[in-house]
Formats: structure tokens, C-alpha cells, sequence
């Protein structure tokens, strides 16, 4: 193209629209694309005649295979593989991008949905199938879901950065700050981790004590120091120690809190007011009013 343009879609009933050079056209770079023709140093004039097309003829060309209001870069013939570009960026990252011009919001929520799914279009496939050829088998739940996991693992596409970092063991994320989360939720719908099997073969068979200890679990058997310390402050502020001093030894057990010289993030359920009251107030009180 000449120059930079904004072309809009002819309509499907408009006489002027001529799907046939619009082919043409994709015919011709794709060619020049796979260097199956040569126009090295060849003019927007010369690339014209070489599809036979005035530059109007052209124009409604591109127009007849477009559905949505398009940028079309300004390019000579020999950069045609050269994507969009912004020379201030580039300038300043040095690297390759990958950028366009969107006319509407639903462009903007295409490219990135497509652009996000488009790694996970070939390992969907493959997962599919191999369920498929799981279920046709007479294959265990268990052995549908190592061979489905196998899959996914072996197929999932990886960047060369986070593969050595795999390969070398380090962390894939840091966090400047840690964080907790205190399950506020009411004693019945909490979620709780089983002590080991090694463990819970040596109780006894009438035995409750098969559950770890969580954050409220320590804060009820919270040293007598911290009687005053509500259960935001203690999670917060307090962390386990294997040795520490015997006023910050918990009550139940041989483990030892000491305060953290940084606080952690609290997390937590977060019941809205206007959608349960009660709900909140209770968290509110659970959290912030020693008990």
C-alpha cells in the first residue's frame, strides 16, 4: 500500500464487490511471502501491474474480503513480511512486538482471546482424543486421569525461559510480601487438611485427632502472653518456630510461636454487608476481637 489507509467492508449485496481479485491479491502475497515469485525493489506501480489491477480496482479488492473497518499499513513490496510496528517502542525494547490497530471493542476482546487461546487449540485436540481413546477402553478412572495428566504435561506448550528455569530447579514466581489466608467461613463448611497415613496409623481407632492444625486452631491454643492479640494480628504477626522462649509456647502441643519482624497479607472470605449481614459481622468480630 502506498500509503496508510482505513478501509471499510463492502456490503454483500454491493456490485461493486469483486471476491475473485480479492483472491488474487492473497494469491500474490502469498507467493512473495514464500519468495515463490521475486519483486525485489519492485514499486506499489509494479506490484499493480503484476496483478493486472488500477488502483481503485485494487482498493475494492481489499474491501470485497474484509467484514470489519481495517488498517491497512503503508508497505512497499519488500516489507511485506514486516509486521506493525511502533518505531518509539521499538526503539526502546530492542525486541519484536506484536501490535494492531483495533476499530471497535469486540476487535479488541477478539485478538485477545485469540491470542491467549491460541497455544491451548492444539493441546485441546489432543486432550479430546485421548479421552476419547480412554473411554472407548476398558481403562479405570485412575488410569483415564494419569493418561489424560501424562498428556497434558508432555504436549503443553512452554517458553525457552521457563523451561530452564525448570530444568534448573528455580523458583517460577517470588513475592516481596507473604501472605495468609484465614478461613472465615463457619466451622462446618471449612476446608481441612488429613494428617499424614504414617500418623494416622498410630492413633487410636476411636481416636478424632486425624486433622492439621490451621490458623484458628493455633490461635485457640495461643500462648497466655497473647491473650489480648485478635486473630488478624496473630496471623499476621505470629508464625510457628521449632525452638523459642517458654512464654511463647503454644498450649497444646511442643511448637513455639515468635513475632515476625514484617507483617503478612491476610486473606480471607470477605462476606459483603448488603449480601448477609450476619455473615459479615460475624467475620468482622472472628477477626478483629480477641476471644
Amino acid at each position: 500500500m502506498d500509503q496508510t489507509r482505513i478501509l471499510l467492508p463492502l456490503a454483500l449485496g454491493d456490485e461493486q464487490r469483486d471476491p475473485e481479485k480479492f483472491k488474487m491479491v492473497r494469491e500474490l502475497l502469498t507467493q512473495l511471502e514464500q519468495k515463490d515469485v521475486s519483486m525485489r525493489g519492485a514499486t506499489f506501480k509494479e506490484f499493480l501491474m503484476q496483478l493486472n489491477m488500477s488502483y481503485e480496482e485494487y482498493l475494492l479488492a481489499l474491501r470485497s474480503g474484509i467484514n470489519r473497518p481495517t488498517v491497512v499499513l503503508k508497505r512497499t513490496v519488500d516489507e511485506v513480511l514486516i509486521n506493525s510496528y511502533n518505531p518509539k517502542i521499538m526503539s526502546l525494547m530492542q525486541a519484536n512486538m506484536d501490535i494492531q490497530f483495533v476499530m471497535d471493542e469486540y476487535a479488541v476482546v477478539a485478538y485477545l482471546v485469540d491470542y491467549v487461546n491460541k497455544p491451548g487449540r492444539g493441546l485441546s485436540k489432543i486432550l479430546r482424543n485421548c479421552i476419547e481413546a480412554t473411554a472407548q477402553g476398558k481403562h479405570s478412572l485412575k488410569e483415564c486421569l494419569v493418561s489424560v495428566a501424562n498428556q497434558f504435561i508432555n504436549s503443553a506448550e512452554i517458553s525457552a525461559q521457563e523451561a530452564a528455569w525448570s530444568i534448573l530447579e528455580l523458583p517460577m514466581n517470588k513475592m516481596s510480601e507473604d501472605t495468609i489466608f484465614i478461613p472465615t467461613f463457619r466451622r462446618e463448611d471449612r476446608t481441612r487438611m488429613i494428617k499424614s497415613q504414617e500418623y494416622l496409623k498410630k492413633l487410636n481407632s476411636d481416636s478424632h485427632d486425624v486433622y492439621e492444625l490451621n490458623i484458628i486452631d493455633r490461635y485457640i491454643v495461643r500462648p497466655n502472653k497473647l491473650e489480648n492479640v485478635c486473630l488478624a494480628n496473630f496471623a499476621a504477626w505470629y508464625e510457628l518456630a521449632k525452638v523459642g522462649l517458654e512464654d511463647m509456647k503454644l498450649l497444646k502441643g511442643n511448637q513455639y510461636v515468635r513475632r515476625r519482624t514484617k507483617p503478612k497479607v491476610i486473606q480471607y472470605r470477605k462476606f459483603k454487608e448488603s449480601q448477609d449481614e450476619n455473615e459479615y459481622y460475624r467475620e468482622q468480630v472472628m477477626l478483629f476481637t480477641s476471644w
